[in-house]
């Protein structure tokens, strides 16, 4: 699994990058949706850089609520689904 830190680094780059927060930085769990950090559409961005950047594909039954709530959380479902055969 990679490091919650540097995870929620690659996220924080993203974000200020992407979605242009200017906040104060992210922790890995940070409640990010709570937060009105993402919506739908940028959660789908997340996701295509996300694929890119791991070289995987998310499956459709991970893109629910509770793998986006924080940093962490979607670090933990990249690595859930890297780990899978």
């Amino acid at each position: 699994m990679q490091r919650n830190s540097e995870f929620t680094t690659y996220f924080n780059t993203w974000v200020a990058t992407e979605l242009g927060y200017q906040g104060a930085p992210l922790e890995p769990e940070s409640p990010i949706l709570e937060m009105g950090l993402l919506d739908s559409l940028q959660i789908m961005q997340l996701i295509t850089a996300l694929e890119e950047r791991e070289g995987l594909s998310i499956p459709l039954e991970e893109v629910v609520e509770e793998n986006f709530q924080t940093p962490a959380a979607v670090n933990a479902m990249v690595t859930r689904i890297k780990a899978q055969p």
